[in-house]
């Protein structure tokens, strides 16, 4: 390399060196190095607001950037942090320009317990989605692919909650959407980390198959089906008062020698226990016929099983007398008990009106729950 090469490149840093930090323009690849956090931090909001993470803060130091904030979730918090990294390139020590993300101040908000999320078809080829889902990215990707298996339209009424159960969350919910899409009518419920898809089937050979497909999600998490197949769910739902209604739900076989764990029957009832209502309503619609249903089988196998039927409401002006509309929702779903068999001695009914909600969702507190009577 010659000595006048050696001497121009000299200079040229030189220069350079002297516009970085002494042009004062803030713009033009040659501006001072002080507007780098500027840039960087509006940089870093922009990004944070595309993803839906704006509850977190920002401030940064040179091109560190500190985040702050109450964060919905554990999931969402380390999104912040890596959509921080990554907001103006690939991020980090060698790769910048933000080099590092401090998260150090972030706190989570409390859990949801129960934590629970609900995917309900509706008419035609659409759905809608209630309850809490760990993170926004994840409510992002599942609206997502949703839309492709609804071409109708996917109404997504959630929110990011902590407190969500450990495994493979969105691939269980996305193997429910696909049992979910082929029932006549029906609704996909996560309770904590059990999944179940209830609802009609167009025969019992569709009915195994998603029975099957259910069974596969992964542990920790769990997956079932509680199914009632065309002949048996076309006949109206029973009015308030009205003795009629579906035909007695089909008895469960019972094992070779007639022995019948009665605690495991229980347990599988109890992952699918709840009902929900539309605002105002006290109509039961077939996915709360299919949890019927199972109650049914369960109270078969087990004679001595005592059930309690407890209505709620959300407390909202459109439910109107909430204690008088939690006692017309568990009276209905008593009422479809005592048409599929079960005898009045075997069933304890109350109304609670708004007393015990379970979450912020007012769809979720519009229910009627089904527990054993110990």
């Amino acid at each position: 390399m010659s000595r006048w090469v050696m001497f121009s490149g000299i200079v040229a840093l030189l220069v350079t060196g002297f516009f970085a930090v002494h042009d004062k323009r803030g713009e033009g690849p040659l501006r001072s190095v002080q507007h780098v956090p500027d840039d960087l931090l509006r940089q870093v909001n922009a990004a944070l607001g595309k993803n839906g993470l704006a509850w977190a803060s920002v401030r940064m130091d040179g091109q560190r950037a500190i985040l702050s904030g109450e964060a919905p979730s554990e999931l969402d918090r380390a999104d912040a942090i890596e959509v921080a990294r990554r907001a103006a390139g690939r991020g980090g020590a060698l790769w910048g320009p933000v080099t590092s993300v401090d998260g150090a101040a972030i706190t989570l908000q409390a859990p949801l317990v129960p934590y629970r999320w609900s995917a309900r078809r509706g008419a035609g080829q659409s759905v809608r989605f209630a309850g809490a889902v760990p993170s926004q990215r994840l409510k992002r990707e599942i609206a997502l692919e949703a839309k492709k298996l609804f071409p109708q339209g996917v109404a997504d009424g959630t929110r990011v909650a902590s407190g969500y159960p450990t495994g493979d969350w969105k691939g269980s919910v996305m193997l429910g959407l696909e049992q979910l899409k082929r029932l006549d009518d029906g609704e996909l419920q996560f309770n904590d980390g059990a999944l179940v898809l209830v609802g009609q089937v167009a025969d019992d050979g569709l009915r195994a198959e998603i029975e099957t497909a259910m069974s596969k999600v992964r542990r920790p998490l769990s997956g079932s089906a509680q199914l009632l197949t065309r002949d048996l769910s076309r006949t109206p739902l029973p009015s308030e008062g009205v003795e009629a209604g579906l035909p007695a739900a089909p008895a469960m076989p019972v094992p070779a020698g007639g022995n019948v764990d009665c605690q495991r029957v229980v347990n599988e009832a109890m992952r699918a226990n709840t009902i929900l209502f539309a605002s105002g309503s006290i109509e039961v619609d077939t996915a709360g016929a299919g949890v019927v249903a199972s109650m049914v089988r369960a109270a078969q196998l087990c004679p001595d099983l005592k059930l309690r039927v407890t209505g709620h409401s959300d407390g909202m002006p459109a439910e109107g007398d909430a204690a008088a509309i939690s006692v017309r929702r568990a009276n209905a779903v008593r009422t479809l008990l005592l048409t599929n068999g079960i005898v009045p001695e075997r069933l304890s009914t109350s109304g609670l009106a708004a007393s015990q909600p379970v979450s912020a969702s007012g769809e979720e507190n519009r229910r009627v729950e089904i527990s054993v009577i110990p």
